[in-house]
C-alpha cells in the first residue's frame, strides 16, 4: 500500500490531560468548523497540541519530543500545559488522538520527565485493519508482536539477505538473525528501526506517515497578528508555511502579481466586499524586501487613482484581515486553515460579509477552522447555509464551557438546511447583545419617567 493512500485527512481531534481538559473531549473537523465560547473556556487549547506537534516537526533542529518555545504556542515549563489537579500538582501526562478516514487514528501519550521534557509514553495507531501499540522501552520481541507488518517485513528482510549471501558467497555478509529491531523517537513520533551492521532504516508506513503531512500543511493565522510592517522580507512560496502565516502574505501577493492576476482580482474583490479598500498591491523595495500598499481613492477607475499608502499608515482592519483572505486563496483543497479571532478590527457589517467569504472557501474544499466571539460572523455563515451555498453537513459548531472546577466540556451541533441549529445551541452569542439592549432600555425608561 502506498503512503499517499495512508495519508488521509484528520477528521477528529481528541485530547485529555491538557490544560482545562481533564477528561477526554473530542471535536469533529468538517470543511467549516466553528469554535465558540466565553473567554478562557478552552477554544484555543483544543488545537494547541496539534500546533505543538507542527512546530516540533518543522524546526530545523531536534528540540526534543515536544518543542515548547515555537512560533505557534509558547510555554516556559511543562506544567503550564498539563491539567492542574490541585494548586501544586498537575497530571503527569496528556493524550492527543488524531482520527483519520478509513477508521484509522494515531494516539499519542506524552509523559512529563522532570527537568528533561516530555517523552512518548505510548503510541497507538490503527491502519489497514491492524491496531498497533508501542511503548517506550519495548523489547525487540515485543515490537514484532505488536505490529503484524513487522513480522512479514522481517521475514522478507531475512530472505533478501539470505539470497544476497548466496549470490556473492562471502562471509562478510551478516547472518539473518543479526538484524536488530528497536523503537526510535522521531521528533514527536515513535518509529520502528531495522539495523544491520552499521546501516539502519525505518519500517515503511510508520505512525508518522498517517498524519505528518496533514499537520505540516496547516496554515495558522494567530490572534496576535502584530502591527503592520513597512517592509516585509521576500519568502519562498510553497504548499507548506512553517510558523505562523503572516510573514508570507506580502511575498504571496507579489508572486500573484507576476504570475496569477486572477488571484489578485479575487483578493481585491474580497477587500471591496468587506468595504476595506479597492485594491492591494506590492512595491518591490529591494531584492530581499517588499512593501504592501493600498490606494488612496475609494473608486478604482478614478482619474485620481494613483496615490498609494503603505499598509502601516491605514486602519488595522486591512492588515489584520489580509492574511485571512490570502490564506483562503492560497490553500489547497483538504488543507487546514486555522484562524484565531478572524473578526479582529472589523466593523460588524464586514464581519457579516467575512462569513460569506469563509463559507465560500469551505465550499471549495478548504478545511477552515475558526475560533470566534462574533455573532455577526456566525450569522453570516448561517445565512450562507440558508441560501444553499454550502451543504449544512459540512458545517459544525463546537461550544466550549467551564464548570466551577475549571474543567472544560464541549457541546456540538450542526445546522439544518434553513441555517438554524440542529440542536439547541448551548448559549447564543446574541443573548449578550439582547441583554445589554434590555438593560439600556430599562434604565432609559426609568430616567424618562423620573424626569417626567
Amino acid at each position: 500500500m502506498k503512503v499517499d493512500e495512508l495519508s488521509p485527512y484528520i477528521n477528529k481531534i481528541s485530547i485529555q490531560g491538557y490544560k482545562s481538559f481533564r477528561n477526554e473531549v473530542s471535536i469533529d473537523i468538517r470543511n467549516l468548523t466553528i469554535l465558540a465560547g466565553k473567554n478562557s473556556s478552552g477554544k484555543s487549547s483544543i488545537f494547541q497540541p496539534l500546533l505543538l506537534m507542527k512546530q516540533t516537526l518543522e524546526e530545523s533542529f531536534d528540540a526534543g519530543t515536544l518543542y515548547l518555545g515555537g512560533s505557534h504556542v509558547k510555554f516556559s515549563s511543562m506544567d503550564q500545559l498539563l491539567t492542574r489537579i490541585s494548586p501544586k500538582k498537575t497530571t503527569e501526562n496528556f493524550m492527543i488522538k488524531l482520527s483519520i478516514t478509513r477508521n484509522g487514528y494515531v494516539k499519542l501519550v506524552f509523559r512529563k520527565i522532570k527537568k528533561e521534557g516530555f517523552e512518548i509514553e505510548t503510541a497507538v495507531y490503527k491502519a489497514s485493519n491492524a491496531l498497533i501499540r508501542y511503548r517506550s522501552g519495548m523489547s525487540q520481541l515485543a515490537i514484532i508482536r505488536a505490529n503484524p507488518f513487522i513480522k512479514q517485513y522481517h521475514r522478507d528482510m531475512k530472505n533478501y539477505y539470505s539470497t544476497l549471501r548466496r549470490r556473492i558467497k562471502t562471509k562478510k555478509i551478516l547472518k539473518e538473525d543479526e538484524i536488530k529491531i528497536r523503537l526510535e523517537r522521531d521528533r514527536c513520533f515513535l518509529n520502528v528501526i531495522f539495523e544491520r551492521g552499521d546501516t539502519s532504516h525505518e519500517l515503511p508506513l510508520s505512525p508518522k506517515d498517517l498524519v505528518e503531512r496533514d499537520i505540516l500543511h496547516i496554515i495558522h493565522i494567530s490572534a496576535l497578528r502584530g502591527n503592520p510592517k513597512r517592509v516585509y522580507p521576500k519568502t519562498s512560496i510553497e504548499e507548506r508555511f512553517p510558523g505562523t502565516f503572516e510573514p508570507y502574505v506580502a511575498s504571496i501577493i507579489y508572486q500573484w502579481s507576476k504570475n496569477q492576476p486572477e488571484k489578485i482580482a479575487e483578493l481585491n474583490n474580497f477587500m471591496k466586499q468587506l468595504n476595506l479598500v479597492d485594491a492591494v498591491s506590492i512595491n518591490l523595495v529591494s531584492d530581499t524586501a517588499v512593501e504592501v500598499i493600498v490606494p488612496q481613492s475609494a473608486v478604482i477607475d478614478s482619474p485620481k487613482y494613483g496615490s498609494w499608502f503603505n499598509i502601516a499608515d491605514v486602519g488595522f482592519g486591512i492588515s489584520q484581515t489580509l492574511p485571512i483572505l490570502v490564506a483562503l486563496l492560497v490553500a489547497k483543497p483538504g488543507q487546514i486553515v486555522y484562524i484565531e479571532q478572524p473578526e479582529i478590527h472589523l466593523h460588524p457589517s464586514a464581519q457579516l460579509e467575512l462569513g460569506n467569504i469563509i463559507t465560500r472557501a469551505a465550499k471549495n474544499g478548504i478545511r477552515v477552522i475558526i475560533e470566534t466571539h462574533s455573532d455577526y460572523l456566525i450569522t453570516g455563515i448561517q445565512t450562507e447555509v440558508a441560501k444553499g451555498n454550502i451543504d449544512p453537513k459540512n458545517v459544525i459548531f463546537h461550544w466550549f464551557s467551564k464548570n466551577r472546577s475549571g474543567v472544560t466540556s464541549i457541546k456540538s451541533t450542526t445546522l439544518l438546511e434553513d441555517g438554524t441549529y440542529k440542536k439547541n445551541w448551548p448559549e447564543d452569542l446574541s443573548n449578550a447583545y439582547l441583554h445589554a439592549q434590555s438593560q439600556f432600555l430599562d434604565e432609559s425608561e426609568k430616567k424618562f419617567f423620573k424626569n417626567a
